[in-house]
């Protein structure tokens, strides 16, 4: 980035911003590397902690035989259990596997699993092939012989094997040492990454803060007292700096257009107030009344079309002044006369207004009697209405307790066949209960109890017959004093419909009368309405012109307040005007 080159503040603190990011995002990703080489869990630490399980694993077992050496001791004892030492011994060979198996495929470093593979590896291969091939055989067989032989190849192998451990081990440790020189080297290496990135990103802010103070904090403080002195209203210093393509440059040029906008401003004010004044002094004499004033004396060019729009309007105002003066005069003219004219009709209302008002209260008292002959009339129709109701009421009354007495005699014959069935009944109890008398008396001693109840039943069955025949002789009297009844509410029937003709009769007759008296009620309402309307309108003219005579007076009282008010003005027609319009006022 070339700083002498033209820029605006916001591609430079762009660029500046970027190269700050660029230094940086390549410190961290330099100290980022570094780190996760020697975090825990980072390819360093994984190589140790696998150095240090490898070491684990040879000294002692699995991948050092040393307790498989123990446990042959022990099997090459034919007193001892074998089959537990073949057990252990399987146990431990594929312990050994797997360890052998895993290393084998692990990220260690390629010299170790070599060395295992080919040293102590293969000499602890050999030893696990003499015991499955021969040694444990041989014990089997119980072989003394071939026990002890192989015993002593499985020795030689084992101090073979030790021998390899010893080297393996050996070479571990050296392979533990480099690692640590690495992790140093790499720990000194982000140490330095990220000294010198923060010193170049130090040095980076303070060019970047050096650049800003000269480019852009000055040239604003310069830029904010200049326009802090046009806000006062000084306008002689001009802003520096306009040259420039950037922010400040565009301030710069922006608060020079600025200062010729407010010159302007400054000197349109000054031509304002010229017009203001002769304005507020023309408005002034208008307010008092000059109408024949106007301003002789030019504006500004663009102001002078306000002047010549004043005196336009001063001039129309003069003439309407002048032509409401003349019409007042004609109005107050006028107003005289229409004021006798309503005086005079206001005597003739009232005079017909008192006439009528006397028909009214006449066919008013008519229309009132009508109505009461009318309303006597519609009184009796509804009493004899209410009458012939009532009858018509008594003649069913009447109809439902023959109904009613019918429907008693029907139910007192049922009654009796009821009691004959209960009579009968009794009877045959009373057989039955002499039947079983007798049974019991035959039965004898064992039959007293039940010739006791047999008794009881007789003799209920007695009461019960007895009863019935009463009950049947009052249903029978019963029966006969109801058909007595019925014949006498038959005969009152008969009379209440007699009655019924001659009140329908009756009620046709008082009908008709209301209909006529209903009529003629009407008709006086019809009148009574026709009158009542011929009175309001006369009152309604009777108070149209009493207010044709108010609005006459008030007239002639408003011509005489706009006589005055029109005298306040002095028109280019003189005073003349307004004193004639107030002597005809």
């Amino acid at each position: 980035m070339e700083w002498g080159t033209p820029m605006t503040i916001r591609d430079a603190s762009r660029k500046s911003g970027l190269m700050i990011a660029s230094v940086l995002a390549i410190a961290a990703v330099a100290i980022g590397l570094g780190v996760s080489e020697v975090r825990v869990g980072g390819p360093v630490h994984r190589q140790m902690d696998d150095l240090a399980s490898f070491t684990s694993d040879i000294l002692p077992p699995p991948l050092f035989v040393t307790e498989a050496m123990l446990r042959v001791s022990d099997a090459a004892n034919l007193g001892g259990a074998l089959d537990q030492d073949k057990a252990e011994l399987a146990r431990l060979e594929a312990e050994y596997r797997a360890s052998r198996k895993r290393w084998a495929q692990s990220d260690i470093d390629p010299a170790l699993k070599d060395s295992l593979a080919k040293g102590a590896g293969a000499q602890a291969d050999r030893f696990w092939q003499e015991i499955d091939d021969n040694l444990i055989p041989a014990l089997e067989r119980e072989d003394a012989d071939a026990a002890a032989m192989s015993q002593g190849k499985v020795r030689i192998l084992y101090r073979k094997h030790t021998e390899e451990i010893h080297k393996l081990t050996k070479v571990a440790a050296e392979a533990r040492g480099v690692l640590d020189v690495s992790a140093a080297r790499t720990i000194l290496i982000t140490l330095v990454t990220m000294a010198l990135a923060v010193a170049a990103g130090m040095g980076l802010v303070l060019v970047g803060l050096r650049l800003l103070g000269q480019r852009v904090l000055r040239p604003l403080a310069e830029t904010a007292s200049l326009m802090s002195a046009m806000a006062g209203g000084d306008l002689s210093r001009s802003p520096e700096g306009t040259e420039r393509e950037d922010e400040i440059g565009d301030m710069s040029r922006a608060i020079v257009h600025f200062r010729a906008a407010a010159q302007d401003q400054r000197e349109s004010a000054e031509k304002q107030a010229v017009v203001v004044t002769a304005m507020g002094a023309s408005l002034g004499r208008m307010s008092a009344g000059d109408l024949a004033h106007r301003i002789e004396v030019p504006f500004a060019s663009e102001y002078d079309e306000l002047r010549a729009a004043y005196n336009q309007a001063a001039a129309k105002l003069d003439k309407l002044v002048a032509r409401v003066a003349e019409s007042a005069r004609d109005v107050s003219a006028g107003s005289v006369d229409i004021r006798g004219a309503t005086d005079d009709l206001a005597r003739r209302n009232q005079v017909q207004a008192a006439s009528i008002e006397e028909s009214t209260a006449a066919v008013r008292q008519t229309s009132v009697l009508v109505h009461e002959t009318a309303q006597r009339t519609r009184q009796a129709h509804e009493v004899i209405a209410a009458a012939n109701t009532e009858v018509e009421n008594g003649k069913h009354i009447v109809e439902d307790a023959v109904r009613a007495m019918t429907a008693i005699q029907r139910s007192s014959q049922e009654i009796g066949q009821i009691v004959d069935l209960i009579d009968s009944i009794a009877f045959q109890t009373n057989l039955l209960a002499l039947n079983a008398g007798v049974e019991a008396a035959r039965a004898g001693d064992s039959g007293k109890g039940f010739a006791v109840v047999a008794t009881e039943v007789r003799a209920l069955a007695q009461r019960s017959a007895d009863a019935a025949r009463g009950i049947k002789n009052l249903i029978a009297t019963s029966a006969r004093e109801v058909a007595a009844g019925v014949s006498l509410v038959g005969n009152t029937g008969d009379a209440l419909a007699a009655i019924v003709d001659r009140t329908a009769g009756i009620t046709t007759l008082i009908a008709e009368i209301s209909r006529s008296s209903e009529d003629q009620a009407n008709s006086m309402e019809h009148v009574n309405s026709a009158v009542k309307e011929i009175d309001h309108l006369t009152q309604q003219n009777v108070a149209m012109v009493e207010e044709s005579t108010a609005a006459a007076r008030s007239l002639a009282e408003e011509a005489t307040t706009l006589a005055d008010m029109v005298a306040q003005f002095r028109t280019s027609a003189g005073a003349a005007a307004p004193e004639g319009l107030r002597r005809a006022a």
